[in-house]
C-alpha cells in the first residue's frame, strides 16, 4: 500500500488581522485578532537580491546573497456586513477603512497579519502591513476589494488559533443591492470601480528591513459603465474645460443579526467632485455601453474627496 505524500492545501489556510498601535509591533495589551475570510492572499517575504559583479576572469557569477527584503502581495476579499463583536464594526468597514481612509495621514494605519494553516506547520506572521493601492470593483460577478500590501518584516511561527465556527453568518455584499447617483440623478450601471494609489516610499538605509514607510500621494479614481442612451457625457468630454459632477455610491450587505438594528450593514460613499476624464463606448454590434472615468478631487473645504458613512437598515 502506498501512503499519501503530505501536501499543503490552500483551502486550509485562514487569515487573522490585528491593528497596530506602533508600526510593525503586535499590541502587548489586550490584543484583538479578527478572522477575515479572503479569496486570495499572496503576501510573503520578498528578498532583495545582490549578485557580485567583480571581474574574476570567469563568465560565471561567484557570489549571491539576499541582504534585505520586506513582505508584499495582495489581499482579495468580498465585503461582509457581519459585525465583529470585539471591534463593534463590520468586516466590510474594517477592510474598507484600511484601504480608503487616511487621506491626509503621512503614515497610514498598519496591521499585522497571521496567515495560519490548520495544522500550524506553515504559519507566517507579516508585520507592518500598509495599503499601497486599493481597488473596489463591482459587477454582476460580485463586489471585490483588492488591497496591495507592503509590510516591514515577516517571521515564521507556530500558531494555536482555530478557524471560527460562525462563518455561516457571513454573506457577501451583492451588486444587485447597490445604487448610484451622478449629479443627483439615479443611474443604472453594469460595473463600478474605485481605486486609490498611495505610492508608499519603502526606506531601508543600512537595515535588513524597512525603517520607515510614508505615503507620498493619495490619488483616487472612479469609473462606472452605464448604458449609452444619449450623448450627455460625450458633450461634457468634448467641451474640454473642467466638467465635474457629484456622485454617491450606496452598498449594503446582510449582517444576519450581528448588528444593532435592521438587517443590513450599509456603506454610503460620497464624492463631492468627480472630474470627468473620458466618456467612451463599447458593445460592438450589440447594446452600447458608456464607460465613464473620473478623477476624485478634494473640495475647497475641510472635507476629503471621498467620504464613507456606515449605517444599518432594514
Amino acid at each position: 500500500m502506498v501512503a499519501d505524500v503530505n501536501v499543503f492545501v490552500g483551502q486550509q489556510r485562514f487569515l487573522r488581522l490585528i491593528d497596530e498601535e506602533t508600526w510593525a509591533t503586535v499590541p502587548a495589551v489586550d490584543p484583538v485578532w479578527v478572522d477575515v475570510p479572503v479569496t486570495d492572499y499572496t503576501v510573503r517575504n520578498r528578498p532583495k537580491r545582490r549578485n557580485g559583479q567583480a571581474r574574476t576572469g570567469s563568465y560565471q557569477r561567484r557570489y549571491g546573497a539576499n541582504p534585505s527584503g520586506h513582505p508584499s502581495g495582495n489581499l482579495v476579499t468580498p465585503l461582509y456586513g457581519f459585525v465583529n463583536e470585539d471591534l463593534e464594526i463590520s468586516l466590510a468597514q474594517l477592510m474598507m477603512e484600511w484601504g480608503f481612509a487616511d487621506h491626509e495621514v503621512k503614515f497610514p494605519r498598519s496591521k499585522t497579519a497571521e496567515w495560519q494553516y490548520v495544522g500550524h506547520d506553515n504559519d507566517q506572521r507579516h508585520l507592518g502591513l500598509r495599503v499601497n493601492t486599493a481597488t473596489l470593483a463591482g459587477s454582476e460577478a460580485g463586489i471585490v476589494l483588492t488591497l496591495e500590501l507592503i509590510g516591514q518584516s515577516s517571521v515564521s511561527f507556530t500558531g494555536a488559533a482555530s478557524p471560527p465556527a460562525d462563518r455561516n453568518k457571513l454573506v457577501e455584499f451583492l451588486f444587485e443591492d447597490s445604487t448610484f447617483t451622478l449629479g443627483g440623478t439615479p443611474l443604472r450601471v453594469s460595473q463600478f470601480q474605485w481605486s486609490v494609489q498611495r505610492n508608499l516610499d519603502v526606506i531601508y538605509h543600512n537595515s535588513h528591513n524597512p525603517i520607515s514607510m510614508p505615503k507620498t500621494q493619495f490619488s483616487e479614481t472612479f469609473s462606472i459603465t452605464p448604458m449609452k442612451s444619449n450623448k450627455t457625457y460625450d458633450d461634457l468630454r468634448d467641451a474640454f474645460g473642467m466638467p465635474e459632477l457629484a456622485g454617491q455610491l450606496v452598498l449594503k450587505g446582510l449582517h444576519n443579526g450581528t448588528g444593532d438594528t435592521g438587517n443590513f450593514t450599509v456603506l454610503t460613499i460620497d464624492f463631492d467632485r468627480l472630474s470627468l476624464i473620458d466618456s467612451d463606448e463599447s458593445g460592438g454590434t450589440g447594446a452600447i455601453m458608456n464607460p465613464l472615468t473620473f478623477d476624485v478631487l478634494k473640495p475647497d473645504t475641510a472635507d476629503n474627496g471621498s467620504a464613507m458613512t456606515w449605517t444599518e437598515a432594514a
